[in-house]
């Protein structure tokens, strides 16, 4: 069986307890053969990084190690990012695709249930007022049947 206290052992050896912590783990590690054995093991394992010779690294050590990491950040990113960007940007053209033919059915149908109404076919331009003559379109219907009428 595990002491439940084991996993104090390296805060100990660190410092990082609060004051009643160290004291309790301090009553309770005197009488247990796991605690007093893995705090023996951490305490030759500091003892032997703090008398260590101290090495300095390589110029742009740091730089490297740390374009490595982007490196290896960047190739676990997830790639369903673009595959996701392109089936949005499908579903939105095809959302448009039958937003438009809903439309002109709609249209279409309500249209043609007009001029059936007023006893007119569909297809022709009847149903719409003629332009004032002084207008615009007027001037262009009185030029193209000019044309026209000169053929």
């Amino acid at each position: 069986m595990g002491c439940s206290k084991i996993k104090l052992v390296s805060p100990y050896i660190d410092g990082e307890l609060s004051g009643k912590e160290r004291a309790l783990f301090e009553l309770h590690a005197p009488g247990c053969p796991e605690c007093i054995g893995k705090l023996a093991e951490f305490k030759a394992l500091h003892d032997g990084f703090a008398h260590a010779e101290k090495l300095r690294a390589p110029f742009g050590f740091s730089t490297r190690v740390m374009a490595a990491l982007r490196q290896e950040e960047q190739r676990k990113a997830p790639r369903f990012v673009p595959w996701l960007t392109g089936f949005a940007e499908a579903a939105v053209v095809v959302l448009m695709v039958v937003l438009g033919i809903a439309a002109g059915g709609f249209i279409i149908n309500n249209g043609a249930s007009v001029n059936l109404a007023m006893g007119t076919p569909s297809s022709t331009f009847e149903i719409f007022e003629p332009a004032p003559p002084d207008s615009l379109g007027g001037v262009y219907l009185a030029m193209t049947e000019a044309h026209h009428e000169n053929r």
